[in-house]
């Protein structure tokens, strides 16, 4: 796993993130109440479009529930907490080069 520069970004609804540094690691607090569903997308996307170059993954994603999960390739994540409201900090430890964070409607 590498050392990264760590933000934390507060998730509102299923599209403003406002990041701010916090160490290491990356650290997004999702709070449900103000969002439209129990449902959280992170999408790591593959390439960096217009260039040839693809992102590297290997981290540990944390959702914030006991659920944790390794990430080495590409893809979109979902993760149901079960619930409606509730405040949970997603933490990814390790190597993420690319990020686009959302939520389920």
């Amino acid at each position: 796993m590498s050392n990264i520069k760590a933000q934390k970004m507060i998730v509102v609804g299923s599209s403003q993130v406002i990041p701010e540094v916090v160490g290491e690691g990356m650290i997004f607090v999702v709070d449900l109440s103000l969002g439209y569903d129990s449902w959280v997308d992170i999408n790591f996307p593959d390439q960096d479009y217009g260039r040839e170059y693809h992102f590297q993954y290997d981290f540990v994603l944390d959702w914030g529930d006991g659920f944790t999960e390794i990430v080495t390739e590409s893809g979109l994540k979902s993760h149901n907490y079960g619930v409606d409201t509730g405040i949970f900090e997603i933490i990814i430890t390790g190597i993420c080069e690319a990020i686009s964070v959302g939520g389920g409607e």
